[in-house]
């Protein structure tokens, strides 16, 4: 399993759950030093391997996936928790604050498919896991960027959900409210 967003909060704790069942872990976050904590917390568990990046640049992901792919001999699950949040009411959010917060959730979810495919279908069958959130279904005030993000996201595990599908990997969001 590759966790995105592993050093920290819903992303370790699925990386930690996962561990616990028996799986080989490769976890990434943008903090190295947050990221050694966490990967040292979880070799208690069993074999875990990390390396810092910044799951919006294809480089970083594209690097992550193929160190992951080496340290594990393959990949059949990511889990994709990177993502960021605030206030971002309509009338007086800066339009970069608000391009900030988009790519911040959309795109770590398309890199790490995109970059991940060909060892998902290769392991068939896999899974994909993004962590979206109950804002991408309802909206929220003074939240238009994480809820326009987020239902962005839903809408992209749709769609690549679509394109799996007859490949042996399930492609599915996990919704949580706030944490």
């Amino acid at each position: 399993v590759i966790v995105y967003g592993g050093g920290t909060g819903i992303g370790l704790a699925c990386a930690e759950a996962m561990a616990r069942e028996g799986a080989t872990l490769f976890i990434s976050g943008r903090r190295e030093q947050v990221l050694n904590e966490a990967a040292a917390g979880l070799s208690k568990l069993g074999k875990v391997g990390h390396a810092a990046g910044d799951a919006t640049s294809a480089s970083d992901v594209k690097r992550i996936t193929e160190s992951a792919a080496a340290f594990m001999n393959g990949i059949d699950t990511i889990v994709v928790s990177a993502g960021a949040g605030g206030r971002t009411p309509i009338f007086d959010t800066d339009p970069d604050e608000f391009q900030r917060i988009i790519d911040h959730n959309i795109r770590p979810a398309f890199l790490a498919m995109r970059f991940a495919a060909n060892h998902l279908m290769a392991a068939k069958p896999a899974s994909v896991i993004i962590i979206s959130s109950t804002y991408g279904l309802v909206g929220h005030r003074e939240r238009a960027a994480y809820c326009a993000a987020k239902a962005g996201v839903n809408g992209l595990v749709r769609s690549a959900a679509l394109d799996f599908a007859d490949k042996g990997v399930r492609v599915n969001a996990m919704c949580p409210g706030y944490v």
